[in-house]
């Protein structure tokens, strides 16, 4: 029988998924930067937020960075 894709990770799950150490992922999801929901003592992060989240990140990468003021 095939496994189920769950729509929501745990902490060290989503850190996986973006390729973070658990410490670094935790403190984004403190911060609010990683949208999450509690359940009892579990965070449950959407797969849905975190493609979103990495997206957001790399559209802020391809930015242009801001003008010097010898380029002005």
């Amino acid at each position: 029988m095939k496994e189920l894709e769950r729509a929501g990770l745990n902490a060290a799950e989503g850190a996986a998924y973006v390729g973070l150490g658990e410490t670094m992922f935790k403190r984004l999801l403190v911060s609010g930067d990683i949208a999450s929901y509690r359940v009892g003592r579990r965070r449950i992060i959407r797969r849905s937020t975190l493609e979103q989240w990495m997206e957001a990140r790399e559209a802020e990468a391809q930015r242009p960075p801001f003008p010097t003021s010898s380029q002005v």
